[in-house]
């Protein structure tokens, strides 16, 4: 296959990957491959997991926690490596916790890097105020950090 034509399987891969919230984008994934969630731990080790089949668990439990839950607004970038690729997303959707049902959203920005036609490394980077909001933590934030200013002409 030429460079071009991978391109093209893996950013169609990646479109799938957000077209819907199921445990089936594990299919996606090689048999080791890797999904990283770097804000998703409190401890100093990037927390992740390792294979198919956990990354299927892990959809699958996402799917139990979030539901409905969709991605919107997602933006592919491709790299100069017809194996890599950024995407940017936004969630919306539906968090059940104990008992509770409450509207959440969030933005992210994904990682995700191909070895045969099959995702070999997923990075989900998202926004850990969002996910605080959504859990009730409680936090301050500077007020200058609201909203960026707009461009000025």
């Amino acid at each position: 296959m030429t460079p071009d034509e991978i391109r093209a399987r893996n950013w169609k891969s990646v479109e799938t990957y957000f077209a819907e919230f199921t445990d089936t984008r594990a299919d996606l994934f090689t048999e080791d491959a890797l999904a990283v969630y770097p804000f998703c731990g409190d401890t100093p080790d990037v927390p992740g997991t390792r294979g198919r089949e956990r990354i299927r668990e892990t959809f699958a439990h996402g799917m139990k926690v979030f539901h409905p839950m969709e991605y919107v607004d997602v933006r592919i970038s491709s790299t100069q490596d017809p194996d890599l690729f950024w995407a940017e997303a936004t969630s919306r959707g539906k968090q059940h916790r104990d008992g509770e049902v409450i509207d959440v959203y969030n933005k992210y920005v994904f990682y995700f890097r191909f070895e045969d036609g099959r995702i070999a490394e997923m990075r989900e980077y998202y926004n850990p105020i969002l996910a605080m909001k959504a859990n009730h933590c409680a936090f301050e934030m500077p007020g200058f950090f609201y909203r960026a200013p707009e461009k000025q002409p």
